[in-house]
């Protein structure tokens, strides 16, 4: 069991502003592109305040015409960024549906290295990230409010973002990562795959060494074929074996009765909370104050350790009372972990 302590000492100053940024929802290492880094020039559409994409814009977040093409149920399929950019260009990208296999699958990316995150234009988040033989590839996650109601990765992308929300430090560090393949037009993107090739929307993200298991895949892409019947395409891998499936998981705690100044997080021994450090733990919302809620992405089957904490924009800590909190993610998607605050 875990020891606990009621209050967490000051430290440093800067511990305490990064701390208090992440509680006020900020991201502390996110910033606008420099007028050098404006690649992004795309064509851009106004949601409320947020500027927005528009080229691929349903296929980059699953409100396209072939979102349900996208086999989500038979979980991610290990693969590199060489194998990534292996895959032929397409002679036509269209503009609302998917080009099978590599838009109709989600891939997995182990261990490999995060050189850039910029904020875009678009409001996407672009990741860099290189192998290490030196390939780069580009993955985006979309800010949620450019994502549809309707699309079935929206609980996910927002997961993911939350994770680079809380990142103190991006780089040079060792990532894993899911999303579902998708082909960009080229114009000069920093870091873009010769092929074009992305993983546009990012579905979940995880920071570390063998942060989401650790595999190894000696398949090679094929040409990909789609069930008629069914609509579901291959994986478009020979050889791999079966994958854990994500879910969409929210945590929920009531009662969580806060002072100005005060968020509710929650943190435990998987990666995906923060592994106990609570620099990286994640923030919850007061959807009904005071019950929070946040909905985050974890592997079915999985078994965490956790407690709710509260953070001051000073930096200070409250570990709830009690043992630490158990629970395995069931096998359905998505699912509710539900508790009172333990004064």
């Amino acid at each position: 069991m875990r020891r606990e302590t009621s209050r967490w000492s000051l430290q440093s100053v800067g511990l305490f502003f990064s701390l208090a940024l992440v509680a006020a929802g900020c991201s502390v290492d996110r910033a606008p592109a420099t007028a050098a880094q404006v690649d992004d020039s795309e064509p851009l559409t106004m949601v409320g305040n947020q500027r927005c994409g528009v080229e691929r814009w349903g296929v980059k977040t699953g409100t396209d015409s072939s979102v349900g093409q996208v086999n989500l149920a038979a979980g991610p399929q290990d693969t590199t960024i060489a194998q990534l950019r292996a895959f032929a260009v397409p002679g036509t990208i269209p503009l609302d549906a998917r080009v099978a296999p590599a838009e109709t699958t989600v891939w997995r990316l182990t261990n490999v290295t995060l050189t850039i995150v910029k904020h875009e234009n678009d409001s996407d988040d672009h990741l860099v990230l290189t192998d290490s033989a030196g390939n780069t590839m580009i993955t985006e996650v979309p800010s949620p409010a450019c994502v549809g109601s309707g699309s079935p990765f929206a609980a996910a992308i927002q997961a993911a973002r939350g994770v680079l929300d809380g990142q103190t430090n991006t780089s040079g560090i060792t990532v894993s990562l899911t999303g579902v393949g998708m082909f960009d037009f080229l114009h000069g993107q920093t870091g873009v795959a010769p092929n074009g090739i992305e993983l546009h929307p990012v579905l979940s993200l995880c920071v570390g060494v063998d942060c989401m298991g650790g595999t190894t895949t000696t398949g090679t892409p094929d040409s990909g074929t789609t069930d008629v019947d069914s609509g579901v395409a291959d994986a478009g891998f020979d050889g791999g074996s079966a994958q854990q499936v994500s879910s969409s998981v929210t945590f929920q705690v009531d009662n969580a009765v806060t002072t100005w100044g005060q968020n509710v997080y929650v943190v435990g021994d998987s990666p995906e909370l923060g592994t106990w450090d609570v620099s990286h733990a994640i923030a919850l919302s007061p959807t009904h104050y005071p019950t929070w809620t946040v909905t985050t992405s974890m592997f079915e089957g999985e078994s965490v350790n956790f407690k709710f904490i509260l953070i001051d924009g000073f930096g200070n800590v409250t570990w709830e009372n009690g043992a630490n909190r158990s629970w395995t993610v069931p096998f359905n998607d998505p699912s509710l972990y539900s508790g009172a605050w333990q004064p």
